[in-house]
């Protein structure tokens, strides 16, 4: 976003935005001599054909701000409601464009939370079933364990009763 600078020396003001051409505008207030109602501001001269007619109010004398009236109405010249309505434009179309940009951002930033959500349920499931699987091999070991711990276990029972019974039949 350009930034609207303004010089307001004693003899000409300038004004225009950073990134553009500045404007030198008079910074006075221009009174027709015959016509004393008629009054012309800063750059409202060069709409006059012949300014030989014309005396000018500087607000300035010597440096020193001295009419305040006609500071005023220059810069409310410069300031008008023209310059106010192309910068509130300006900052529409820029805060549109940011508002379309957080928008898009958030819609990517949701679509990648479903997508979140989505891949912890599919590990969850995942999980779960790789988890079953576990404890269904561990069930088979733990079966086969026991059956071979009784094997062995009924096998020692067998050869005990063999050597007691061989050693009271002889």
């Amino acid at each position: 976003m350009a930034t609207l600078v303004l010089d307001n020396g004693a003899y000409t003001a300038k004004i225009g935005y950073s990134q553009e051409k500045v404007s030198v505008i008079p910074n006075c207030q221009f009174r027709s001599k015959t016509s004393r109602l008629k009054t012309f501001t800063a750059n409202q001269l060069d709409e006059i054909k012949d300014p030989s007619g014309l005396f000018y109010i500087l607000p300035f004398q010597k440096g020193y701000l001295v009419n305040w009236d006609v500071q005023r109405k220059v810069w409310d010249h410069l300031f008008g409601k023209e310059k106010f309505k192309n910068l509130f434009r300006q900052q529409q179309k820029i805060l549109q464009q940011a508002r379309v940009v957080q928008n898009q951002k958030l819609k990517t930033v949701r679509e990648l939370y479903e997508q979140f959500v989505k891949n912890m349920g599919d590990m969850e499931k995942s999980h779960d079933s790789f988890l079953q699987g576990a404890q269904q091999e561990l069930r088979k070991e733990m079966a086969s364990l026991q059956k071979k711990i009784l094997m062995d276990t009924q096998q020692q029972e067998m050869a005990t009763v063999r050597k007691s019974l061989q050693s009271m039949l002889f």
